[in-house]
């Protein structure tokens, strides 16, 4: 008796030193009110500004490379993409205007990553938008968990499905604020984002997606 007693007592401290298991997503449909609500606010997001952590999985290697950045992106196609560290990147995208520095050196780029990164832009603009959400170049799903709104986005267009195998997105389902983006490749590589401090329809410098 004493022993189930004690056997009792070590559980349920351990629950509450380690936390409840999370319950799984629960799915629901693309009319639900917090989806729309989701498509409204990014219909209505002309900026954004947010420090970011990215972790990269990559299959050649065991262990992930995380980076410390910062991500801007103004309507229509504007994006500054920033990851400092010893993979230092920045990525300026301004129209049809591409520049990119890559361990504090600006680089040439060529039309095939220039097509590469206006894909990237795209991808972005329509997360932010919402209007890859709504797009027949993939599937979407929605789920709730906790805190979150989860949106599962499956490319079915083979322009997409050459590069990424799934998007999966968690917003805060009070902010509707990104959280966390976690892109898929085709080959199986994986790169994670998490976006803190965000600020939406923040005034940004002209310089910001001009200049390093």
């Amino acid at each position: 008796m004493k022993l189930r007693i004690l056997a009792f007592f070590i559980a349920t401290c351990a629950m509450v030193f380690t936390g409840l298991p999370q319950q799984p997503p629960t799915a629901i449909a693309v009319d639900d009110p917090l989806v729309n609500k989701l498509l409204t606010s990014g219909a209505a997001t002309s900026s954004l500004h947010a420090d970011l952590t990215q972790e990269k999985h990559l299959r050649f290697m065991k262990d992930p490379l995380i980076s410390a950045g910062t991500f801007s992106y103004e309507r229509p196609g504007r994006l500054r993409w920033q990851v400092d560290g010893e993979g230092a990147l920045t990525i300026l995208m301004n129209g049809s205007n591409v520049r990119v520095k890559e361990k504090g050196h600006e680089i040439a780029v060529t039309g095939v990553e220039r097509k590469m990164y206006s894909a990237i832009t795209e991808l972005v603009n329509g997360i932010v938008t919402g209007d890859l959400l709504k797009s027949q170049r993939v599937k979407a799903s929605y789920f709730t968990q906790g805190d979150d709104l989860i949106v599962l986005l499956l490319p079915v267009d083979p322009r997409m499905t050459k590069h990424f195998k799934e998007v999966k997105m968690n917003f805060n389902k009070m902010s509707l604020l990104l959280d966390v983006l976690r892109i898929t490749e085709a080959d199986g590589d994986l790169t994670e984002w998490r976006f803190t401090n965000t600020q939406r329809d923040v005034v940004l410098p002209v310089t910001t997606f001009t200049s390093f």
